[in-house]
């Protein structure tokens, strides 16, 4: 509630001048109180005096004359405020008691009894007066104080005469101060009101400013006085206040566009002006609040895009992501919502969809912008997409788990040969609840030793034996045998493939130390992307050449051709560390990713590996034959060893042979064994060989 500066000091000012005044009237009563008993003492001293001097005559008799003496003390009559008196003996023995008739009761009867029956009386001082309240008490000797003949004592009501006393006191002065109290507070409330009402005018000045925002409004109050400074000081800040309103005004203006600016930049994705993944998310999460509301996602991932990107360039790569979005907001109607969730990545939400006949139309649509070739500059190129597709139909999916039936949809239709679109359906989760158990067991499987190594042997013609490929095998006790095909890429999409090679490389090394068939062999060891980007792996890897003083030129390290042209630069400066220790570079798999000749010059391997893909058709396509031989006398113009993966024939054995193929790998000589088994089987491929050399 609001209460004005005035009213307080008007209630301030007339509360001090009640206490004031109440103070002052409690002071002069306490004087009045302390003057009273002063002097009622000296009057009860003098009386008490005159009296014990009378009676002194009446002790002088015998017996004591108790009617002289109760006659004497009749004249206490006189006076009212005297309660009792008691003339004793030398015995302290009750000879005359006096009662004063106003104050006669059995109690003060009884008072009297007990005080003398207690011994009281004597306790009290002689000739001096006792406050014992609400009473004065006073004990004087008769006759010589040395040696008095008897004891009087007067019992005085002094409370009840200070009472009458102050009553009249206070008749006479409560009028005069209330009257003073009233000219004060009329005259304080007048001299108020003049000064404050300037200061009521400031305040509906502040108040007005405050409902219409007019910072343009002033105070009229002139004078020289501190109102005066302060309406000044108000003019002033209203002033400042007036010019920093137009300014913030400019400010918010700019903040506004700045804020629509960062909204663009926080939901729409900068390229293409789609919305992001943020606001798909958004959008999607707001639908599945919705239980009744049927609707799908489309998840659009394109096909070889980083090839592309990485062979016209990154600026050739955004204009064909321009292009490509441009073309899906053109099929994709009004009630969609077409989105840019990741580099290469598009999704699209399709409200009402319930089964796959709902998508038919919008699917071929999307396929067919892509029949037509994209124009960047001077090239035509041609890409495709694969499509996943999810439906929410009001059974209150979780939205991570609708993007990830999408996502795992879509995985599955690129590994079904891209270019299509698939539906998910609950075997797939089934399939990705198998790919979460495998990543999850990988951890506890290291700690429990539960993976070991199989060698497989790298056949020289003309040598035998003399190289073999150490490669990784899991049996899990829950899960079974686990195929490294299946556990390799789960364990480098879950970043724990560095832990695999190492465990690999270090039980491996401990093998070489204690199998001497394998001691006097080419070792190979598969590396993963992860492997040569992490700077820490290297510095392992060369800890453990020295901690198990194993001999660099018989160490040989394979590279998938994929991850040396996607990491080309890291991938070098790593083979080059690894060369100088000694150790050798294989680069596997060769033929089936980049096959760039221009990279092939600068690769700094000391091995081709021929993916055995081509292997497998050498009897049946003059083709793949001649892409074999072409590999060969390409890697012998580099001086290069060439190495022939999967060959199980006799066919293809002599076929490479006659090529000049330096290593042949494959169920023909051996299949990957473990190391125990090694030295017998050296001796078979061996005696293998002799028999080709015969035939």
């Amino acid at each position: 509630m609001f209460v004005s500066i005035r009213t307080k000091l008007i209630a301030i000012s007339v509360l001090t001048m009640i206490a004031s005044a109440t103070a002052l009237v409690t002071l002069a009563l306490n004087e009045h109180e302390r003057l009273f008993k002063q002097a009622i003492s000296q009057d009860l001293l003098a009386l008490s005096n005159n009296l014990a001097t009378g009676m002194i005559e009446h002790f002088s008799s015998t017996p004591v004359d108790e009617f002289a003496i109760s006659t004497q003390l009749l004249q206490l009559d006189h006076y009212p405020y005297i309660r009792y008196a008691l003339v004793l003996d030398k015995n302290n023995t009750l000879i005359q008691p006096y009662v004063n008739p106003d104050f006669f009761s059995p109690k003060i009867i009884k008072e009297i009894e007990a005080a003398i029956d207690s011994g009281k009386v004597e306790k009290l001082p002689f000739n001096q007066v006792n406050i014992d309240p609400p009473y004065l008490m006073l004990r004087q000797s008769i006759g010589d104080s040395g040696y008095p003949v008897g004891t009087f004592v007067i019992s005085v009501d002094y409370q009840n005469q200070i009472h009458t006393s102050q009553e009249l006191f206070l008749s006479k002065v409560i009028p005069v101060t209330i009257a003073i109290i009233i000219t004060i507070i009329i005259l304080f409330i007048w001299l108020q009101s003049s000064l404050i009402r300037p200061l009521i005018k400031l305040k509906n000045l502040v108040s007005q400013v405050t409902q219409t925002a007019n910072y343009q409004l002033k105070s009229e109050h002139s004078g020289n006085d501190e109102i005066a400074s302060l309406a000044g000081s108000i003019n002033k800040m209203l002033n400042t206040i007036n010019q920093e309103k137009q300014e913030n005004t400019k400010h918010t203006n700019t903040l506004i566009e700045q804020q629509q600016k960062l909204t663009l930049l926080a939901n729409y994705d900068p390229l293409t002006h789609l919305p992001n993944r943020k606001l798909f998310l958004e959008k999607v999460d707001n639908m599945l609040t919705n239980d009744n509301l049927s609707f799908a996602i489309l998840l659009l991932d394109l096909d070889d895009f980083k090839t592309i990107n990485d062979t016209l360039g990154h600026t050739n790569g955004d204009k064909l992501l321009k292009q490509i979005a441009q073309r899906l907001s053109d099929c994709v109607s009004k009630d969609c919502t077409l989105a840019r969730i990741g580099g290469d990545e598009f999704a699209i939400i399709i409200p009402n969809a319930k089964q796959a006949n709902d998508l038919i139309y919008i699917t071929q649509q999307i396929f067919s912008v892509f029949t037509t070739s994209f124009a960047l500059n001077k090239w035509q190129i041609s890409t495709s997409v694969s499509i996943g597709i999810a439906f929410n139909q009001g059974n209150q999916i979780q939205l991570h788990t609708l993007l990830s039936n999408a996502d795992i949809a879509m995985y599955k239709a690129k590994a079904n040969g891209r270019n299509q679109y698939v539906i998910f359906a609950d075997s797939m989760s089934e399939q990705q609840q198998r790919r979460l158990q495998i990543a999850n067991a990988i951890d506890q499987a290291l700690i429990e030793n539960e993976f070991f190594i199989v060698y497989q042997a790298k056949v020289s013609p003309t040598k035998g034996a003399i190289a073999m490929e150490a490669l990784l095998r899991w049996k899990s006790p829950t899960l079974g045998f686990i195929s490294p095909a299946e556990f390799i890429p789960i364990a480098e999409q879950s970043g724990k493939i560095t832990d695999l090679t190492t465990w690999l490389i270090n039980n491996g090394f401990q093998t070489l130390k204690q199998n001497k068939a394998l001691a006097n062999c080419i070792i190979s060891f598969n590396l993963s992307t992860f492997d040569i980007l992490k700077p820490s792996f290297l510095n392992s890897l060369i800890d453990k050449i020295h901690q198990y003083e194993i001999s660099p030129n018989l160490l040989e390290f394979e590279i998938t051709e994929s991850i040396y042209m996607e990491n080309f630069i890291l991938a070098n400066l790593f083979i080059k560390e690894i060369k100088a220790l000694g150790c050798h570079i294989a680069l596997d798999d060769f033929g089936t990713g980049y096959s760039s000749l221009s990279y092939l010059t600068q690769v700094s391997a000391d091995t081709l590996k021929i993916d055995q893909s081509f292997i497998h058709n050498l009897q049946r396509s003059d083709k793949d034959r001649q892409i074999v031989e072409a590999i060969i006398r390409l890697a012998k113009t580099l001086n290069l060893t060439v190495c022939a993966e999967g060959v199980e024939t006799d066919a293809q054995y002599l076929i490479l042979k006659q090529a000049g193929c330096d290593f042949i790998q494959g169920y023909l000589f051996s299949k990957p064994l473990e190391s125990h088994l090694i030295s017998d089987q050296i001796n078979k491929i061996n005696q293998q060989l002799n028999l080709y050399t015969i035939n």
